[in-house]
């Protein structure tokens, strides 16, 4: 009997295969009715990380049941494609509603080389049990220590600028030839480096003939740190991902299984899970690593950042790097904007706004102003509810009465929800201290816009109305919003970018989303005297 767990030997380039396969004998233990099956057991996973997990001889079943002595053998001569008599069937069948959604506690498979292990799962067939489990891990015979973590990562496409003398005798490059991503990891560099075929499946990912494929392997040091599945959240750079994706400008997704080797790359554990399978599209290139060598200075900045391993961030990157797919629509899109600046404004309090304190920051004849129409409005409402009242109209009255009453004091004493407000709010953080709403606001001063909106976060408020509540941009008939929604979303997903980036204190450079060519910015480019061009306004 054969196991074939693709262990090759330490400092071998093809240590790496996109498929696993073990074989050897099997035990499952079932709950509902309890029933233990022993037999030969094949198990395979492709790089998308669909399994095959199934019995291919049944030898022995453990159980307090009263089971025919003679299923054993039916069940094998069924599975191997011979016929049965009548009486054999009624067996079967009888057989059959005992797995009728008896879940799979355990799942234990000797091979020649280690043990491979699975806890609740499903069987989906009831002649000869094939299992599915959402994890498994399978775990070498007399192991060395952990010292390497191993991520395959799929629609990663970059390019690999980096080398370093000491990592080209790491025990496991794939070709020592190769350029890296390298970063700061638990200690000791990590790196990530093409798979040896990464032209021919970047070239079929750009040319849309495969939605997700790995591109890559993400190595990194273990440290002292616990490889046991229920510790991984605790320290496991799946956050890395997020990164990449926010560099890159579409979603990367990660392999069917982390490994763990030891220091000469000799396996010691590997667990099958299902992580994100993204769809590959190509949105903007924030760090490109031709001009800014920026994606590891960006991972490694990520874990000394407060707000490393928090949901928020992963939600704000996520948003952010789907804004860019080319599936969606516009509107979708920019939803996905408005959605990354509600979780950094809910983040930052500033998801909402006191009115009250607002209208105190004004000169004194602007609130004189401000006072002088909500007293006049509440007046002409009253009158309205004087004449209803008059009319007989008390149910009405009464309605205007209460609004009347509001009109004077909720307007501005009251609390509101102004996406385009936060979003100025937060600009002005000291943290980040972005001038952009200032360069558009006098843009639109010299160049007033055609429907009369004056700031640029009125602008915003509108767009966000616009794409909840009406859900769609009337392009065909309003020329003018054809050209400024593309231009205003792009800025957006810049400013977007900027406050993550300046968030994780990432101090490299990047490529803004507004400019009509790839540069070499630091995150504080845009200036006070920034021409608006250059933020796409022109």
């Amino acid at each position: 009997m054969s196991s074939e767990p693709n262990n090759p030997p330490a400092n071998s380039s093809d240590w790496y295969s996109p498929k696993m396969e073990y074989e050897g004998e099997g035990r499952a233990e079932f709950s509902d009715p309890e029933i233990v099956l022993e037999g030969t057991i094949i198990i395979k996973f492709d790089e998308n990380g669909n399994s095959i997990i199934k019995m291919t001889k049944l030898k022995n079943i453990l159980s307090n049941l009263l089971i025919d002595s003679d299923i054993i053998q039916i069940l094998n001569s069924m599975y191997s494609g011979n016929s049965i008599t009548s009486g054999a069937m009624k067996k079967v069948v009888a057989w059959r509603s005992l797995f009728s959604n008896n879940k799979c506690k355990t799942l234990t498979v000797k091979t020649l080389d280690g043990i491979f292990s699975a806890n609740d799962g499903y069987n989906h067939e009831d002649l000869m049990p094939r299992f599915s489990f959402l994890k498994s891990k399978f775990n070498i015979s007399s192991p060395g220590n952990a010292k390497y973590w191993v991520l395959p990562i799929s629609n990663f496409i970059s390019e690999f600028r980096q080398r370093n003398d000491t990592l080209n005798y790491h025990p496991l490059r794939i070709n020592p030839d190769n350029n890296l991503i390298i970063f700061e990891f638990n200690g000791g560099m990590g790196f990530i480096e093409q798979l040896n075929d990464y032209n021919e499946r970047k070239d079929r990912l750009l040319k849309c003939q495969k939605r997700n494929l790995i591109t890559a392997m993400m190595v990194g040091e273990v440290g002292t740190k616990s490889i046991d599945f229920a510790d991984l959240d605790q320290w496991f750079p799946f956050n890395f991902l997020d990164l990449l994706g926010l560099a890159t400008g579409n979603e990367v997704g990660g392999g069917p299984w982390i490994e763990f080797r030891d220091a000469t790359g000799n396996l010691v554990q590997r667990i099958h899970t299902g992580l994100r399978r993204p769809i590959f599209f190509q949105g903007h290139r924030a760090i490109d690593e031709v001009f800014h060598h920026g994606t590891g200075r960006l991972l490694t900045k990520l874990q000394t950042s407060p707000h490393y391993g928090e949901s928020y961030l992963t939600a704000v990157i996520t948003h952010i790097v789907q804004s860019q797919s080319d599936y969606l629509w516009t509107e979708d899109r920019m939803n996905h904007l408005f959605l990354a600046f509600d979780c950094v404004c809910k983040k930052y309090e500033l998801d909402t706004q006191d009115l009250s304190s607002k209208k105190s920051r004004l000169d004194r004849c602007y609130q004189e102003i401000i006072e002088t129409a909500l007293k006049s409005a509440k007046d002409q409402i009253l009158a309205a509810a004087n004449d209803a009242n008059a009319n007989g109209y008390s149910d009405q009255c009464r309605i205007l009465e209460e609004i009347a009453n509001r009109a004077e004091s909720t307007p501005s004493g009251g609390k509101a929800r102004s996406i385009g407000i936060s979003i100025s709010d937060l600009l002005k953080l000291p943290e980040f201290d972005l001038p952009d709403f200032e360069i558009v606001d006098s843009y639109y001063q010299h160049n007033p816009r055609p429907d009369g909106i004056l700031t640029l976060s009125s602008v915003l408020s509108y767009y966000r109305g616009t794409t909840m509540h009406k859900g769609y941009f009337d392009f065909h008939n309003d020329e003018y919003k054809a050209k400024d929604v593309p231009r205003v979303r792009n800025h957006l997903y810049d400013i977007c970018i900027r406050i993550v980036l300046k968030m994780l204190e990432y101090d490299g450079m990047y490529n803004p989303a507004g400019l009509q060519y790839k540069a070499i910015k630091s995150i504080d480019w845009v200036k006070p005297d920034t021409p608006p061009g250059e933020l796409g306004y022109e």
